[in-house]
């Protein structure tokens, strides 16, 4: 599984990098995105360690030269915090409490931009200075 994961974000990064599918970019970010949003608090450890892996071997794929709308996807889920509400289900109230929940996509991107940070500070302080 992992490996595959891998294997096609290094592929649509290579496409992004030669310019060689239109698409390519929007293609990687909407997989980038997947990754870190489908990561959940009851999924297994594993889980988010494979799509950590995923999402920095595309960064690392980069070598420096990291597009913008990778970047976006990779700081949304920080930007969002480390914690999320959610509707309780064991709530009868109407509308539904809601409980505090840790957010799984800010942990997985949280620790892919600790992984390459040497890689991505840069383009990330680029981005930020305009």
């Amino acid at each position: 599984e992992q490996l595959s994961e891998v294997k096609i974000g290094v592929v649509l990064v290579d496409l992004v990098r030669t310019e060689q599918a239109p698409h390519a970019l929007e293609t990687l970010c909407e997989l980038i995105k997947t990754i870190l949003t489908c990561v959940h608090v009851d999924h297994p450890p594993e889980v988010g360690q494979h799509a950590e892996s995923a999402v920095a071997a595309c960064v690392e794929e980069f070598e420096g030269n990291i597009p913008n709308a990778v970047l976006d996807e990779l700081l949304m889920p920080v930007g969002s915090g480390p914690v999320t509400y959610v509707i309780d289900p064991k709530s009868k109230e109407n509308p539904p409490a809601q409980i505090q929940q840790t957010n799984p996509s800010y942990l997985v991107a949280a620790k892919v931009l600790r992984k390459t940070e040497d890689k991505i500070s840069s383009p990330i302080a680029n981005l930020l200075n305009g």
